[in-house]
């Protein structure tokens, strides 16, 4: 149902009517000005026809009497005469070479000469690029009122704005809803997909059809349209894998408790150890989705302490020495002397390093390095962790950091496979440091992963 209100509370037709508010505001100012503006313009064009008429007088007397000898104005711009007296109020003359006054000008008499500021035009003549005279005119004098001419003029004008100004004002109300029309319409478009979004209707992209501020607005919002989609994948996706996570685990223990419950099986204590890891297995998915949601919210605590790098990557190399020797693979530690202290959490920095050290040794085969550095760059303190091992798929390696991701989707926690948070938490604790991870990969030539830390 149409409702007036509504339609002159809309923003297209405030638009209309703020651009028709404006040009009847800019006619007005039009008829105000007209009057003085049309009479102002009269006044100048006809003194400067009389004085161009003037000039040409001069320049064919010349023509005869190249001296000017017996120049007289009978009245300026009218014929100029020999033998006629002049009339000393006329308002345009003649100077000569020296600026004097061949004829006389309003007050002042031949001979004289004319101060500057009270002249309105001057015009130098010359002949054979010889300067013989200069033509003057004075400025005229404050006119009160209009003349006969001047009312006839106007009243042709206000006959004119009276036929022009309805037109126009029609044309600029087309104009200005049609432009409004225009205007407005991504901005219908955007509360259109915005009211599907609320009511959870499938998100589309909205045209940009503009390229102005409605167009950056058009394009943020579609971005903003591609992460809530990408968003509620997400969501699903990691419902999905931790159902999956701890449903594998439960299935077992709950298998291995029902069976013994009906006498199927009897509580060794081989079984009872499995019962237990597979709900260790699942106390650790709950720890780490726990620590990836502090860490998100910026909750998590850390406790900061200036740390020398090497402790770090002497520490790691230390811890899992042992593991690498069983695994048959090289671990390395290197540090550049005179490194800067690091203002960090060293456990929750420790155990970064220590995933991305566990994830080289999972993927690096017997007989592989892996080395752990510390080095300076111009603003961080960089510590990488780089090995030899299959490397990552180039079309994976974008995701890596995502929650639940592996990059050989068939592995299980059993083979290595890991909960897929590692990265993810790995991520978020550097990032609560002031400082951001990177991975650099070639597929069977190894990864390197790069923590780059703010200098303290």
């Amino acid at each position: 149902m149409f409702s007036l209100k509504k339609f002159f509370l809309s923003m297209q037709s405030q638009l209309a009517l703020a651009f028709l508010f404006s040009r009847i505001a800019g006619y007005a100012f039009f008829l105000l000005m007209l009057p003085g503006l049309t009479v102002k313009n009269h006044r100048e064009y006809i003194q400067q026809t009389h004085f161009d008429a003037f000039v040409q007088q001069i320049e064919a007397y010349h023509r005869t009497h190249p001296s000017l000898q017996g120049l007289r104005v009978v009245d300026a711009p009218v014929v100029l005469d020999s033998t006629a007296p002049a009339k000393p109020a006329a308002s345009m003359g003649v100077l000569d070479a020296q600026g004097k006054l061949l004829t006389p000008l309003g007050k002042f008499k031949a001979g004289e000469k004319v101060p500057t500021e009270q002249l309105q035009t001057q015009r130098v003549l010359k002949t054979n690029g010889q300067v013989y005279a200069t033509a003057v005119q004075l400025k005229p004098k404050v006119q009160n009122g209009y003349t006969t001419d001047e009312k006839a003029l106007l009243n042709s004008v206000y006959e004119t704005v009276k036929v022009t100004l309805p037109m126009g004002l029609v044309v600029a109300l087309l104009g200005a809803v049609v432009i409004a029309y225009f205007l407005t319409l991504p901005l219908q478009r955007l509360t259109r997909a915005a009211q599907a979004v609320m009511r959870k209707e499938r998100i589309q992209q909205v045209p940009v059809t503009l390229q102005n501020e409605v167009g950056d607005l058009t394009r943020a919002f579609n971005e903003m349209l591609k992460n809530l989609a990408q968003g509620e994948q997400q969501r699903r996706q990691m419902i999905a894998d931790i159902a999956h996570d701890m449903g594998t685990p439960l299935t077992v223990a709950s298998g291995y408790v029902q069976s013994m419950q009906q006498g199927k099986l009897k509580p060794t204590q081989e079984r009872l150890d499995v019962i237990y890891d597979e709900l260790l297995l699942m106390q650790n998915l709950v720890d780490d989705l726990r620590l990836l949601s502090l860490a998100d919210a910026g909750t998590l605590k850390l406790s900061m302490d200036g740390v020398p790098p090497s402790r770090l990557v002497s520490g790691i190399q230390q811890a899992f020495s042992l593991r690498a020797e069983k695994a048959g693979i090289q671990l390395e530690a290197e540090c550049e002397a005179n490194l800067p202290e690091v203002n960090i959490d060293q456990e929750r920095m420790r155990q970064v390093l220590g995933n991305l050290v566990s994830n080289s040794l999972n993927h690096t085969p017997r007989g592989g390095q892996i080395q752990v550095k510390a080095r300076s760059t111009p603003e961080h303190v960089m510590l990488e962790v780089q090995d030899t091992g299959k490397g990552i798929p180039a079309e994976k390696l974008p995701f890596i950091f995502d929650r639940f991701f592996r990059v050989d989707e068939s592995r299980s926690h059993d083979q290595a496979g890991g909960s897929g948070l590692g990265l993810a938490i790995a991520r978020s604790i550097v990032e609560l440091h002031g400082g951001k991870i990177l991975a650099q990969s070639q597929e069977g030539r190894g990864t390197t992963m790069q923590v780059l830390l703010p200098r303290v």
